[in-house]
């Protein structure tokens, strides 16, 4: 059963190109934002007080990214990578500059895990939903 899970994550990751879906999560027309992607196993539950559903890591792959205000930022996340998931949500509060790009990946451990938020503006091999899945590029921390 674990090895189906991986396969067909690892084919909804790889197989096709992955449709990207923007999210602004402000009002108005501001002019500058900075942009988040979360990657792959992040499942957003909620951003500021505001309920979302935002799961990059579904068998439908989908690249979200998401444009925040410049300042800070509290989003409600969940881990699901197929086989694993976290058995309650984690709290990341973060500061954003605009004109930025962002991840947010998963820094797993042996029975727990982090969020993290990483600018990446200067690195766009990078922004991609693969980063920590072991499918992406080595050295996105």
């Amino acid at each position: 059963m674990r090895l189906i899970a991986l396969s067909t994550l690892v084919l909804a990751l790889t197989g096709c190109a992955a449709k990207t879906v923007v999210i602004n999560t402000y009002e108005g027309t501001p002019q500058a934002v900075a942009t988040i992607k979360p990657v792959a196993f992040i499942v957003i539950r909620r951003i500021d007080g505001r309920d979302y559903y935002i799961n990059p890591s579904s068998l439908t792959p989908k690249e979200y990214e998401l444009g925040v205000l410049p300042g800070e930022h509290t989003f409600l996340l969940d881990y699901a990578d197929g086989t694993a998931s976290s058995s309650r949500s984690t709290e990341l509060k973060v500061e954003v500059a605009a004109g930025r790009r962002y991840i947010i990946r998963p820094m797993t451990g042996k029975y727990d895990w982090m969020p993290r938020l990483i600018d990446v503006t200067d690195r766009p091999e990078c922004w991609t939903l693969g980063v920590g899945t072991g499918l992406g590029p080595k050295g996105c921390n």
